[in-house]
Formats: structure tokens, C-alpha cells, sequence
């Protein structure tokens, strides 16, 4: 079994404002840092997750699927939304199920029809 880090929360540039860099210089550095494994887990977008899935596998590195999520925990009413009431959550696929979990919750953030100004969101019960 190898040991060592494995970068869990790399953003590609998908994440608007969160990273410039691009998915196919991704398993350059992790060969250069000896990594086995790194986790993609662009702000409120899988957009990248196939071309990322491809890239990985051909440096021998483990490509790991996930999201961060924007997380509204406003218990009042979830369509009142305030920037206080937003966290950011990291969820990563564990198998195929997990992966058609995180594109289910992409799909409920990017399809709702309100409340729109302060960007895609999950509700608790969503995440459930």
C-alpha cells in the first residue's frame, strides 16, 4: 500500500475565480510531488471530472471525483439565504454510485428556479 499526501480539494480553473490552473498540468505536479492520488473538486462545477478522469490514469496517478458544494444551512427558510447562512462543503466520490450522487446534486443546484443572486446552493435536505 503507498503512503503520502494526496491533495483532496485541487480546483482547476472550472472554478471560476478559484484557480487558474489548467487539468492537464494536474498530474504533472502530482508526479513531481510523488503523489498517488488527487481529488478534483472544482467550486459548484463537475465540468472538468471527465477530461481529469482521463488525464490522470495515463501519469499512473488515481484521479478521485469530487465537488465543493455551497451548503445553505439557513434553518428558518432555505429561500432565505444570506451569505452567513452559506458554508462550503467537500464531497468526494467513494464508487460510481457516490459520482451519480455528485451529479445529482450539481443538477438540483444549477436547475432551481429561485434565488439565484447569491449562486448555486444545497439545502440539508437536498443532501440528504
Amino acid at each position: 500500500m503507498q503512503t503520502g499526501f494526496i491533495h483532496l480539494r485541487t480546483h482547476s480553473r472550472t472554478s471560476i475565480g478559484a484557480s487558474t490552473l489548467r487539468i492537464k498540468q494536474i498530474p504533472d505536479l502530482c508526479a513531481a510531488n510523488n503523489m498517488f492520488a488527487c481529488a478534483l473538486t472544482d467550486t459548484n462545477i463537475m465540468s472538468g471530472c471527465a477530461e481529469f478522469s482521463d488525464v490522470m490514469p495515463k501519469k499512473k496517478i488515481q484521479p478521485i471525483i469530487g465537488v465543493e458544494i455551497t451548503l445553505n444551512h439557513h434553518t428558518a427558510d432555505p429561500k432565505i439565504l444570506r451569505t452567513s447562512a452559506l458554508s462550503k462543503l467537500v464531497l468526494l466520490a467513494q464508487n460510481h454510485q457516490g459520482y451519480l450522487n455528485l451529479c445529482e446534486l450539481s443538477r438540483i443546484m444549477y436547475m432551481r428556479q429561485d434565488n439565484h443572486h447569491l449562486g448555486p446552493y444545497i439545502t440539508f435536505e437536498e443532501l440528504a
